[in-house]
């Protein structure tokens, strides 16, 4: 999970490409590239606190959650909630 967050975290923020990403993470971990850029496509929308429709595992969920936090902050994780459960009206 760790190497998931952190390449997603460096896709994001705009310190490497997607496309290097997926292919490093096959490499060094045997990552399915398209399961990797769902777990990208889920980081981005928590952080963007954008409504998060696709699911991933409740382990990688948490994961990113903690992380978002020590990461980002608060505010984050504010938009993180609202992605995940469309709490824009608690918060």
């Amino acid at each position: 999970m760790s190497a998931i967050y952190k390449m997603a975290k460096a896709i994001y923020n705009k310190e490497e490409r997607l496309k290097n990403g997926k292919e490093t993470l096959f490499l060094s971990h045997g990552i399915d590239k398209n399961s990797f850029a769902d777990f990208y496509r889920a980081l981005k929308k928590m952080l963007d606190g954008e409504l998060h429709t696709r699911g991933i595992n409740t382990d990688l969920r948490d994961y990113y959650l903690s992380q978002i936090y020590k990461d980002y902050g608060a505010e984050k994780i504010k938009d993180s909630l609202k992605s995940l459960y469309g709490l824009y009206y608690l918060l």
